[in-house]
């Protein structure tokens, strides 16, 4: 049991989805999956307040308020690699996937983002910075980062002998 708990670190009241506005618990939130352990089992309570598409539980536990913070996953990327000019239509496997979720992929946002199912997303990779590996980042209400995931190739230059 917490107590004495100055700073919640609670979003602004806002739009989250649902029929209410809601404060989500942010990033080091004292009510990230601060919930009982086992939650309590009834028809409805499968979803937090928003309703459907929102589970009750997302990520280690179930979380105090309102509203679960909704977590994807990001298991795989295929390819794994593509041209430093970027333009590689790549699949993206995971879970808790859902419309209005971004992904990054070295802190530059995807292309073309089409949100196929709950676990498979595909999108246009951006151009890259530099050649090498960087990290993918896949956001829905909190951000899910699979390190190292893509690498970006470096462009080839023909060159004409003759």
């Amino acid at each position: 049991t917490q107590r004495d708990v100055a700073d919640l670190k609670l979003g602004a009241l806002a739009d989250n989805g649902g029929l209410t506005r809601t404060m989500l618990p942010l990033a080091g939130s004292p009510l990230l999956d601060a919930g009982p352990d086992p939650v309590a089992t009834f028809p409805g309570n499968e979803f937090d307040q928003r309703g459907e598409g929102y589970a009750r539980v997302a990520g280690g536990g179930v979380d105090v308020g309102a509203v679960e913070v909704q977590v994807a996953t990001l298991l795989s990327i295929t390819p794994p690699n593509g041209p430093l000019g970027g333009g590689t239509t790549i699949t993206l496997s995971g879970t808790g996937f859902a419309p209005g979720m971004t992904v990054t992929i070295g802190g530059v946002p995807c292309v073309d983002l089409v949100v196929r199912s709950a676990t498979s997303a595909t999108c246009v990779t951006p151009p890259g910075v530099a050649p090498g590996p960087v990290d993918v980042v896949v956001t829905r209400e909190a951000p899910a980062t699979l390190a190292l995931a893509f690498t970006y190739e470096p462009e080839v230059v023909p060159r004409f002998v003759g």
